[in-house]
């Protein structure tokens, strides 16, 4: 995992000259677990989370679950 983890950041350096360091890196897979776990990292309960439309469907599950 530590291999996907650094070819991820360097490409992140290469592609957009970012300065990424590979332990502040995070695999999922795919959008939904991303922002799944985002939430759970930054939002507190009862918060108010603003969700975009058009809007896939589990946008709105994860926050109100």
């Amino acid at each position: 995992m530590s291999a996907l983890l650094e070819a991820i950041a360097e490409k992140q350096r290469r592609d957009h000259d970012l300065a990424v360091d590979s332990n502040r890196v995070v695999a999922t897979a795919g959008a939904t677990e991303a922002l799944l776990l985002t939430l759970l990292t930054t939002a507190k309960a009862g918060e108010k989370v603003v969700i975009p439309t058009p809007v896939w469907p589990q946008y709105r599950l994860q926050v109100t679950k």
